[in-house]
């Protein structure tokens, strides 16, 4: 037995879709695993049609960005007859899955005779707009996709009713399955932070000399106007700001970019936070991958819940 592996490379251009609708990338893989020896010959199968899905709107609110690799059975007449494995934003999985059965494929052909093969299908969701405010709710009721019967529901009451660290957007709604962006990220340190900065005025302490919170500036920049891609419109622009100016903390990279829209794997929230709060600040439930994973705005309501309750006992001692 030969073991053939081979990928046809398909890249499509970017969506055409209007720039009030978003747009979506469509990149197809075929994969073909083993041939049989007597293959004397390979001819791979050819896209007669892919569906390019429109950036589903009624969902997100057109804030997020995103990506979902579809990967699907073909089956010797080149249609995807089952779904094997689907990774990346999930809130946009059920988008990309209903696109990603709709694709044909001409058959793939080893010595003149059609063979299954293995599809992977990439979309790259990009939200039509950039979001310019968040919005603070007085009253959990004023989130609109947030029910008393939902799991999350008690951990994002006790955040913003304990803590008050709870935002929304400005169609008033919470989104626990979008991608946690940098910027929101950065949004939710800096309350964090600032609530942690309250609570331990009456200390006599710098949250410093505590050791409550580090520095976090590994290329100790000094004014915010360092960091290349940041503007005064974005909405975590302030929260940004205060964090470098008022507590040494940087989130930007290695060419002094923020990336505020790129959304943040488990594994880099887990690093960041443990360099600020140290490692009791972590939460049991929370582990690194060795596969890194985007993590959800509902997983980090989570962590920052079962976090706080530990940095606010901390302050007690």
């Amino acid at each position: 037995m030969v073991r053939i592996i081979l990928i046809l490379l398909i890249v499509f251009p970017v969506g055409s879709l209007a720039q009030k609708q978003g747009k979506v990338e469509v990149t197809p893989r075929i994969l073909i695993g083993e041939a049989d020896k007597k293959c004397e010959s390979l001819e791979l199968g050819k896209v007669i049609f892919y569906h390019e899905p429109a950036f589903p709107q009624d969902m997100l609110g057109g804030f997020f960005d995103g990506s979902v690799e579809v990967v699907g059975h073909l089956d010797s007449g080149g249609s995807v007859d089952r779904i094997v494995k689907i990774s990346g934003t999930s809130a946009f999985f059920d988008v990309a899955e209903r696109a990603a059965r709709k694709a044909k494929f001409s058959p793939t052909l080893c010595s003149g005779a059609a063979i299954e093969s293995t599809v992977s299908m990439n979309y790259r969701f990009f939200a039509p707009r950039s979001l310019e405010t968040y919005s603070i709710p007085i009253e959990l009721n004023e989130i609109i996709d947030l029910e008393t019967n939902d799991t999350l529901f008690p951990v994002i009451s006790e955040l913003q009713t304990k803590y008050g660290l709870i935002h929304v957007f400005p169609d008033g709604r919470f989104y626990e399955k979008a991608p946690l962006t940098r910027g929101e990220f950065a949004q939710f340190l800096k309350m964090t932070i600032d609530v942690l900065f309250e609570k331990n005025k009456t200390s006599g302490r710098s949250l410093n000399e505590s050791g409550l919170v580090k520095t976090f500036n590994p290329k100790d920049l000094k004014n915010i106007a360092e960091i290349k891609d940041l503007e005064k419109r974005q909405p975590f622009y302030k929260a940004a700001g205060v964090l470098l100016q008022t507590y040494n903390i940087s989130l930007a990279d290695d060419q002094n970019r923020f990336r505020g829209r790129d959304s943040m794997t488990l594994n880099q929230v887990i690093d960041i936070w443990l360099q600020i709060f140290g490692n009791e600040a972590i939460p049991v439930n929370f582990r690194k991958t060795d596969e890194p994973r985007e993590m959800t705005r509902g997983e980090f309501a989570l962590f920052l819940n079962e976090s706080m309750q530990v940095l606010s006992y901390k302050l007690l001692q």
